[in-house]
């Protein structure tokens, strides 16, 4: 008998029908691979989640009940849900660090009150307090009306206590990034302090002691995250989540994830964390080119890339969501720093000519090999993205059509409807799945992907067929130059 069945015995001798039903050749094209999120952040006491546990998260009005009103993790989640609503998100809340963790703080004061009633518009972390003032409000009294209003904006991400005419705005996380809060006011074209009124807001004095995330990392398993979101961007934490990347990345555990993180600072500050790094599963993005905190944008840039179905188009001009507040113009980073930027590892933003955020280029932290050679093979996302799925369909594609097969030599008498493959039947397989990768736009050159592809049986473990596969990847219009030569 020729054809090998799955289900149907041959020594059956009761009468009768029998059909078995398989399905290894019903998928004719690609499947799409899953895109899952997973999000790290500090939760508060008040929420209702349980620390270390993984929460699946639905929409983003259950996350202030979840991880307490004004965390970070409360923003994170909203910033994710504005950028992409329909990738499944896990989160795992983690708690302040109890013997290290220093809240950041800051002091505003009011030098004078106001002359003329009118309205103060405070932004704090790009989230607009609006604060009536009345003509002779006294400075006290206007600090203790402020802070009202800033606790009355349960969302904000700091504590006020007004002490005379000076308030103490403290973060309500501890830890370092989470309290890196902007605090200014005055910042859309208009908006301007009361007459009279005169307000000194000092300048951050940083928290520290960041959450351990090891110990989250090593609960998580083999459970599969095509996307990370990493608000924490001190060393160790940062050390921990790319060694975990790259052993998830390897081909044993293949369960392929990209993380992403922003940092806030200077031009010479952040290109200096980029530097440090060297991951292609890292997305370390510059957070200067927005009053929001910076986790904020970890989130809204890691909503993008995985809300975008086609893994090698670039995400170039995708717009952020709205409440991430554009800098000032005089604090935007200009062309020759965002190219900087780029050449140390990090990822870079524009601003629309509308205001709004948005994606300029999405690159990875790689730079280099071992041997400290500049590499730029792992530059973009959209490599680590395109490379992932095809990785994704070749296993999809020999699990599902070769489940149960035998192996022999090519030139092995094989009759039809055997259960036997050899390595040419193989190569005419991966040149077909290559045929399907050219379809839908993520190769090129298919003659030299049928030129290079080898098949061959190992040599020392029978049981084994092995394969060089080598896809042209497909390549991004990131830039057109070109030169007018003029006549007269």
């Amino acid at each position: 008998m020729s054809i090998s069945f799955n289900e149907i015995p041959v020594n059956i001798r009761v009468p009768g029908t029998y059909v078995e039903i398989d399905n290894s050749q019903a998928i004719q094209g690609l499947l799409p691979m899953p895109s899952t999120a997973l999000m790290f952040g500090q939760m508060r006491a008040d929420g209702t989640a349980v620390a270390g546990q993984p929460v699946r998260v639905t929409r983003a009005g259950l996350a202030p009940g979840l991880f307490g009103v004004g965390s970070m993790l409360a923003g994170m989640v909203s910033a994710f849900f504005d950028a992409n609503g329909f990738v499944p998100l896990t989160v795992v809340p983690v708690a302040d660090d109890s013997a290290a963790g220093v809240a950041s703080s800051r002091t505003l004061t009011v030098d004078s009150g106001p002359t003329a009633t009118g309205t103060l518009s405070l932004y704090i972390g790009g989230r607009r307090i609006q604060v009536r003032l009345t003509a002779g409000t006294a400075a006290a009294d206007a600090a203790a009306t402020i802070a009202s209003a800033i606790t009355a904006d349960t969302g904000s991400y700091l504590i006020a206590e007004p002490a005379a005419a000076v308030i103490t705005l403290t973060a309500k996380n501890t830890g370092l990034d989470v309290g890196n809060i902007d605090v200014r006011h005055s910042y859309y074209q208009g908006e301007s302090l009361p007459s009279g009124m005169a307000l000194t807001i000092s300048d951050l004095t940083p928290g520290a002691g960041n959450p351990d995330i090891q110990p989250v990392i090593d609960a998580l398993g083999d459970t599969w995250y095509t996307t990370m979101v990493m608000p924490w961007t001190d060393a160790p934490n940062l050390r921990a989540l790319t060694a975990e990347l790259a052993d998830r990345f390897g081909p044993i555990r293949q369960l392929e994830s990209h993380a992403f993180a922003a940092v806030a600072g200077t031009v010479s500050e952040v290109a200096t964390a980029g530097e440090a790094q060297n991951s292609p599963h890292l997305t370390f993005a510059d957070a200067g080119q927005t009053i929001s905190p910076s986790w904020l944008m970890a989130a809204a840039d890691a909503g993008i890339d995985a809300g975008e179905p086609d893994p090698a188009r670039p995400r170039q001009t995708l717009v952020l969501p709205a409440a991430l507040l554009p800098a000032p113009e005089t604090e935007q980073r200009t062309w020759a720093e965002r190219n900087t930027l780029l050449h140390s590892g990090i990822a870079t933003h524009t601003i629309t000519a509308d205001g709004f955020v948005a994606v300029e280029r999405l690159i990875t932290t790689y730079q280099g090999d071992t041997a400290n050679v500049e590499n730029p093979s792992y530059l973009d996302v959209t490599t680590l993205r395109t490379v992932m799925y095809m990785r994704y369909t070749v296993r999809a594609r020999v699990a599902n059509k070769y489940p149960r097969s035998k192996l022999a030599d090519d030139g092995t008498p094989v009759s039809p409807g055997s259960a036997i493959v050899t390595p040419s039947v193989m190569r005419g397989e991966l040149i077909s799945l290559a045929n399907d990768w050219a379809a839908i736009g993520i190769v090129e050159d298919l003659a030299q992907f049928k030129r290079d592809l080898l098949v061959e049986r190992n040599a020392t473990d029978r049981n084994r067929l092995d394969a060089v596969i080598p896809p042209n990847v497909i390549n991004q219009l990131r830039v057109f130059a070109g030169q007018i030569q003029f006549r007269l």
